[in-house]
């Protein structure tokens, strides 16, 4: 009976983008930042009240079920700190984030639209992306939000 041989395979040598994003990972938080002390801390939802908002809530939602990117964002312009830039959507997400997680509400009950999506819905409705009661892509929503969040706004 004959033998199988097997050859090894060597793995390929990682590309610069690889090192890159290995560096920024390394300086990454994983664990949860002690936003609030809810006694029920699961998810709790974004109500998207009368402006199908459904495309936002669900891209929000997404980044503030991330733990490096709540670490990331708790950082933006901490107390004392005065943020210059006019409806800026890091101060936005941090305010949100912290009423999601908060203590403020000891509930599990959905945040209501008129209190947090409306300000980045305007900003997105203003950008001239995206058109106020219709109802729109969660990739463009998302995309437009990441420019808005490392500052490339277009």
């Amino acid at each position: 009976m004959a033998t199988r041989r097997t050859r090894q395979v060597r793995a390929p040598d990682r590309t610069i983008i690889q090192h890159q994003r290995d560096l920024i990972a390394s300086g990454m938080q994983f664990h949860w930042p002690g936003v609030g002390t809810r006694p029920n801390e699961d998810s709790r939802g974004i109500e998207n009240g009368d402006m199908f908002l459904c495309y936002q809530s669900s891209v929000l939602q997404t980044f503030i079920h991330q733990p490096p990117f709540l670490q990331w964002i708790m950082t933006h312009h901490t107390e004392g700190d005065e943020c210059l830039e006019e409806d800026c959507v890091k101060c936005f997400m941090k305010q949100l984030a912290m009423e999601y997680w908060g203590e403020d509400d000891p509930t599990d009950h959905p945040i209501a639209a008129s209190n947090d999506p409306g300000s980045i819905a305007t900003a997105s409705f203003t950008s001239g992306r995206f058109n106020y009661g219709a109802q729109e892509d969660a990739v463009l929503f998302y995309n437009w939000l990441l420019d808005q969040l490392l500052g490339e706004r277009p």
